[in-house]
């Protein structure tokens, strides 16, 4: 299989003595949090479209998720381009955490939900498409917001 190695390659690593490759899950992280942002991106697009203040609120989140990104990205330069499964489990298991950390953003600057474990929930419940929700009243919610949750 093209692209994979096996975990046993990290451990002799000349440079670093590690079992993970730092880098590119870094790298591979960070393209995530782009997408994360495009996403964002189009909320801000919905938003303006219908006329509504919460497109500030998702370009502010994006703002901050692209500065994330970037971060990561820069803290993944010079990757190899090879992954293991050990790699591969970590990307999985951070990409939910930080997804679910940055796509609270918009719910909490909107003052949509009020804590930061309603609007987890309902981060959660749009990424995974549950249809669950904690807002009382959604038809009072901007377009912007019900299509982040959708």
């Amino acid at each position: 299989m093209e692209g994979y190695i096996s975990d046993s390659v990290y451990v002799a690593n000349k440079k670093r003595n590690s079992l993970i490759n730092r880098r590119i899950i870094c790298r591979v992280l960070g393209v995530l949090l782009l997408v994360e942002v495009c996403m964002l991106l189009t909320c801000v697009g919905v938003a303006w479209g219908y006329g509504e203040q919460d497109g500030l609120d998702f370009l502010l989140s994006a703002g901050i998720t692209a500065l994330a990104a970037g971060l990561l990205l820069l803290a993944g330069r010079r990757a190899e381009r090879r992954m293991s499964k050990r790699d591969g489990y970590c990307v999985a298991a951070l990409t939910w955490v930080l997804f679910s950390f940055f796509g609270m953003l918009p719910f909490l600057l909107s003052h949509s939900v009020p804590t930061v474990a309603d609007a987890f929930f309902e981060t959660m419940s749009g990424f995974t498409t549950t249809g669950a929700t904690i807002m009382d009243d959604i038809d009072t919610q901007s377009h912007a917001i019900l299509f982040w949750r959708s």
